[in-house]
Order: structure tokens, then C-alpha cells, then sequence
């Protein structure tokens, strides 16, 4: 057995337990300043991702708001374009229905002339009536003509009478009694021609069957002959 003498040395071994100490919070402090600027890192980077998120999400959102107003803009030219072919549409129909009614119109009048002849006294060249808006209400054209090769006036005055049936009886009304606009009085003084037009409106009760028209001059002597026409042959 052997003896092993080793000599006391505090001082130094305290040395060597404060040198291993502050290695290893160097060591420690090293370690923990490199996972710090790691995870200062790694958040930077992701800030950044975030921040060109938010970036492309405004910028999805503008494009998104353009492309509504771009909708909105072609809505608005659509529902234009509706209505322009709704009211080009309309404007036709409307159109159509003049050309064919000054159609009627020219028919009439061609007929008149082409029957006038030289007159004696004034004559009734042309009856029509023509339904209206509204319930019963009436319009009627009455031309007369007076061709003659002095060029005199025609004076007198004409009648207007409505037969019908009523309640199963026979009954007449005068133009006075049914006129709602025009001459009331029906008097007329011209050369050639003259054109009688106004509304009139029939009782509700009243079924028309025939339309008497007439002239007489100034004295009140009739002339020429009474023209009798049936309703439906006038009305259209």
C-alpha cells in the first residue's frame, strides 16, 4: 500500500471551478444569442410573408371592386339597351298603326273623289265612325261635297239621327243629344268640299241599328234625299 501525498491548494482549485463556471455561461449565452437572432429571423421572415399577403389581398380586393363596377356598368348598359328596343318596339307598333289608319284615311277620301261629279246641291260623299277609348264613346266624319261650275257656296244645315233599340222599343236620338265635341249646330257654307268630325257617346241601354243623314238649306227645305246607313257598315 501506498501512500500518495498530494499537496493543498485551495486557492488554485477555486481558480479552476471559477474559470469552468464563466465557460459555461459564455457557452450559454452564446447559445442563447444565436436562437434569439434565429427566431428574430425567422419572425422577420415571416412578417414579411404576411405583409405581401396583405398586400395581394388589397389588391384582390380592388380588382374585385372594379370588376363589380364593370358589372354594374354593363347592367346599367344592358337595361338601357331593353328599354331602347322596348321603345323602338312601341315606336313601331305606334307607327304601324298610323300608317295603317292614314291608310283608311286616303281610301276614304279617294273614294269621295273619286264619285264626285258635278252637283246640284251639296251632297253627303262620305260616313264614318270610328270607336274610341272608352266605353260607347264614338267619332264620326261626315264629308259633303258641292262641285259645280259657277263655284257657288253650299249653305244650309245638315242632321245627324241615331236609330237603335232600347229596352226592346225603337228608339231615335239627334246628334245634340249624343254630341260630346264638334258643331252642334251643323251648319255649314262652303265650296267643293267640307268636313264634319266630332265625338259623340251612346246611352249604355241603347243597341244601334242605323245612321240617318240629311241635308236642308237655309229655309229649311230639305235637299236632296235622305241617306240611310246600317251601323256596321259605318263603324270601324
Amino acid at each position: 500500500m501506498k501512500l500518495i501525498i498530494r499537496p493543498h491548494n485551495p486557492i488554485k482549485r477555486y481558480i479552476y471551478l471559477a474559470f469552468f463556471g464563466v465557460s459555461v455561461c459564455l457557452l450559454t449565452a452564446t447559445v442563447v444569442d444565436y436562437g434569439s437572432w434565429k427566431y428574430l429571423s425567422h419572425i422577420v421572415a415571416h412578417n414579411q410573408d404576411y405583409q405581401d399577403l396583405l398586400k395581394e389581398v388589397a389588391d384582390l380586393e380592388k380588382e374585385n371592386k372594379g370588376l363589380y363596377l364593370d358589372i354594374a356598368r354593363l347592367k346599367k348598359s344592358g337595361d338601357a339597351e331593353k328599354r331602347i328596343r322596348s321603345d323602338n318596339h312601341l315606336a313601331l307598333v305606334e307607327s304601324e298603326k298610323k300608317i295603317a289608319q292614314l291608310q283608311g284615311e286616303l281610301e276614304f277620301y279617294r273614294a269621295i273623289v273619286r264619285s264626285s261629279e258635278v252637283d246640284k246641291g251639296p251632297r253627303i260623299k262620305g260616313v264614318r265612325i270610328k270607336q274610341l277609348q272608352g266605353e260607347s264613346r264614338f267619332g264620326y266624319k261626315i264629308v259633303l261635297t258641292y262641285i259645280n261650275k259657277q263655284h257657288k257656296y253650299a249653305e244650309g244645315r245638315l242632321k245627324f239621327e241615331l236609330r237603335g233599340i232600347s229596352n226592346g222599343n225603337k228608339i231615335v236620338y239627334s246628334h245634340k243629344e249624343l254630341a260630346e265635341s264638334g258643331s252642334k249646330n251643323m251648319k255649314f257654307k262652303f265650296k267643293h268640299f267640307h268636313l264634319f268630325e266630332g265625338t259623340f257617346k251612346l246611352p249604355e241601354e241603347i243597341t244601334p241599328l242605323q245612321i240617318e243623314v240629311s241635308l236642308s238649306d237655309n229655309r229649311g227645305r230639305a235637299v236632296g234625299e235622305k241617306n240611310v246607313y246600317d251601323w256596321l257598315t259605318v263603324v270601324n
